[in-house]
């Protein structure tokens, strides 16, 4: 997405998966939308620090758990799949709506209720841990 343009909902986005390892530039790096995040003139906080991760994480080299449109998964043998065709976080809750790495973010009355996407797999706490970006 070109930050100078309309976001039209969307949250974040990252350069790549993963990132360019070194190279300073405009096209490399993580970008987050704060009037996406945002009520009026409140912050969702706890939004704003799940997209930062998500993004992160895109950055250092996970992809979604499960991609829009329920037929792609990311390699990694350890993360839930969302593969009834239902793709919002509130349809696949259980079944990978909770990772980080989700596709779509919890819907503002669902994080109201207290929905959170904060959970990492032991396979992607292994891919953040070894990303030459990491270090």
């Amino acid at each position: 997405e070109d930050y100078s343009g309309s976001w039209s909902g969307i949250l974040g986005n990252a350069a790549g998966i993963p990132g360019s390892m070194g190279i300073a530039n405009s096209w490399n790096g993580v970008l987050n939308s704060l009037s996406a995040h945002a009520s009026g003139t409140t912050l969702d906080s706890q939004l704003l620090g799940e997209t930062a991760a998500h993004e992160m994480g895109h950055q250092l080299g996970l992809f979604h758990t499960t991609e829009s449109g329920g037929t792609e998964f990311d390699i990694l043998t350890d993360t839930a799949e969302c593969r009834n065709g239902k793709m919002s976080a509130e349809e696949c809750e259980g079944y990978g709506a909770e990772n980080v790495m989700f596709w779509k973010s919890w819907s503002s009355s669902s994080r109201s209720a207290g929905k959170k996407q904060e959970v990492l797999s032991n396979q992607q706490q292994q891919v953040l841990k070894y990303s030459p970006l990491a270090k």
